[in-house]
């Protein structure tokens, strides 16, 4: 995020420095993805996010942005008859985005991904009684509960 370019070893000091292990990760259209992946998708889901629109990431935030990307990245696997292992890397993103689909419905989240953002956020408010602002506060708590009770379900 500092604007320089990607050099060998910037992931593994940032996976060091936030305690994860990055299985990939997709850069001005670039995708990543470690030698060492064990995880099935990673390549697929790292390849939709180089697609999604250019503002979606910002106007969900980064739960919403894995979690819709990882479903997406799943659902398309099983439509073409790709056996999927039992794990995910996102499951609590997946979990709070099933949500969200369940809510306003899968065609609607993969237009606003695919096309504009404003589509979900547009669905969201004619819906849900609550903002926006609510739902992304709620979200970034990690707490699917606390999304379900947002989204009045």
């Amino acid at each position: 995020p500092d604007g320089t370019s990607w050099q060998s070893g910037d992931c593994d000091r940032d996976d060091a420095d936030t305690g994860v292990v990055t299985q990939g990760f997709a850069w001005n259209g670039v995708v990543y993805v470690s030698a060492e992946s064990m995880v099935v998708p990673t390549t697929q889901h790292e390849m939709l996010h180089t697609n999604d629109g250019s503002d979606f990431p910002s106007r969900v935030g980064g739960i919403l942005s894995e979690g819709i990307t990882e479903l997406l990245t799943l659902q398309s696997l099983r439509q073409a008859g790709i056996r999927m292992p039992g794990a995910t890397a996102y499951p609590l993103e997946v979990r709070i985005a099933s949500l969200l689909a369940a809510k306003l419905g899968i065609d609607v989240i993969k237009r606003a991904y695919f096309e504009d953002v404003d589509v979900l956020v547009k669905a969201y408010l004619k819906k849900v009684p609550s903002t926006w602002e609510e739902l992304l506060a709620a979200t970034r708590t990690r707490d699917s509960g606390k999304v379900r009770t947002v989204l009045k379900m």
